[in-house]
């Protein structure tokens, strides 16, 4: 068995042109960093997690694969499962006022697709103090190649939505601790849709800065299984109109939004899905449903066989 766990591909490549052929009897990758399986003809089966909402759940016909799925994030990424000593900056250093209710994403811009950026646009409109910190700019992505784009994009949608520039901070290259900084200053992570943000869904977790996500049906949606498998369901939101809504009512209610940081920043630093059992016992038994259904198949009588 050939197993893939890093489906990042920026362009064809060697490796991508040595996938197209079988180098093993079974072959499947995980879900990765893209938003859906590789479609490689090779693969005979693509590993991603189990919705905790049936509605929400990947749609076998939309992959070539055949799907196996286990309970909570197949690939987690993991900066950190403590926080750091963070950069120097604070809110006033970014032009935040101590009252303003600090929404952030820290997606890279190519991940904020407009009706994904639109919806958080709606949700900042929603917060009558809220300021929306966008940090676009990742230099593991694209950097800045994509700025002039973005930018047009951006102003674009706030126009169409109706808000103010001047409430939108578009932040420049971050490190690591740049980015953990802004988290940690920030009232409300917006994950993106539809392809969602692992690491910074992390990171918020870490620091306490309750995440809101869209269930989806999307294997790139690492973020929706990391919130569910730490037991905060109620972050998910089933609709944009419902993520608009959920992101008002805590940005509205402080002390809710101030328990609610404290209970998940208590949470993560207990991952169920870190050294966990379970989860190796899950992966174990997608591994011998492979195994099982490609002996079957090599031990069926051919058809018409009496």
């Amino acid at each position: 068995m050939f197993l893939y766990a890093n489906a990042t591909t920026f362009g064809l490549h060697d490796l991508e042109r040595a996938l197209y052929h079988r180098v093993a009897p079974i072959q499947m990758s995980l879900n990765s960093h893209l938003p859906i399986s590789p479609g490689f003809p090779s693969f005979d089966y693509f590993v991603t997690g189990r919705s905790d909402d049936p509605n929400a759940e990947v749609n076998d016909a939309h992959h070539p694969e055949t799907l196996l799925r286990v309970e909570g994030p197949v690939i987690n990424f993991l900066h950190s499962l403590k926080p750091k000593k963070l950069a120097g900056f604070n809110r006033a250093t970014l032009g935040l006022a101590e009252d303003d209710v600090v929404l952030m994403n820290g997606g890279s811009s190519q991940k904020l697709r407009y009706e994904g950026l639109r919806t958080m646009l709606r949700a900042l409109k929603a917060v009558p103090n809220g300021k929306l910190l966008l940090a676009p700019y990742n230099p593991g992505w694209a950097a800045r190649s994509h700025a002039f784009v973005f930018n047009r994009q951006l102003a674009e949608a706030a126009r169409e939505v109706g808000v103010a520039m001047d409430r939108i901070v578009v932040l420049g290259e971050l490190s690591v601790p740049e980015a953990e900084a802004a988290i940690a200053l920030s009232d409300i992570y917006l994950s993106s849709f539809p392809h969602g943000g692992a690491t910074m869904t992390h990171l918020a977790l870490i620091y306490g800065t309750p995440p809101v996500v869209l269930r989806r049906e999307f294997t790139r949606s690492i973020d929706q299984f990391l919130v569910s498998t730490l037991g905060f369901k109620q972050l998910l939101a089933n609709t944009p109109d419902d993520y608009v809504a959920l992101v008002r009512d805590l940005a509205a209610d402080t002390a809710r939004r101030k328990a609610l940081s404290d209970e998940i920043r208590q949470a993560a630093k207990n991952p169920p899905f870190v050294a966990s059992t379970e989860f190796s016992a899950s992966m174990q038994q997608v591994v011998d449903t492979a195994l099982d259904e490609k002996y079957a198949r090599l031990t069926a009588p051919p058809p018409g066989a009496s």
